[in-house]
């Protein structure tokens, strides 16, 4: 008598290899994806770096601001 595997295998490898074709025809297209997510989110953070913060004293006011001139060197 010969052997035959049940149906439900055979199924069930139809359904393996059709799943492993559309992820192999995908493949690319997600890998595309998640380098393009991957720049926007690296581009938006740099973007989004808060600025040097103000020193603030211990009371919670800012310190005076003291503005320096420029010193122009002697001409010889």
């Amino acid at each position: 008598m010969i052997e035959q595997e049940p149906r439900w295998t055979r199924r069930h490898k139809r359904c393996t290899r059709r799943w492993a074709n559309d992820a192999r025809i995908c493949a690319p297209l997600i890998a595309i994806a998640l380098c393009v997510a991957g720049s926007a989110t690296a581009i938006l953070a740099v973007e989004h770096v808060p600025a040097t913060p103000k020193p603030v004293n211990r009371n919670g006011t800012a310190p005076p601001v003291v503005e320096c001139a420029l010193v122009e060197a002697p001409s010889r």
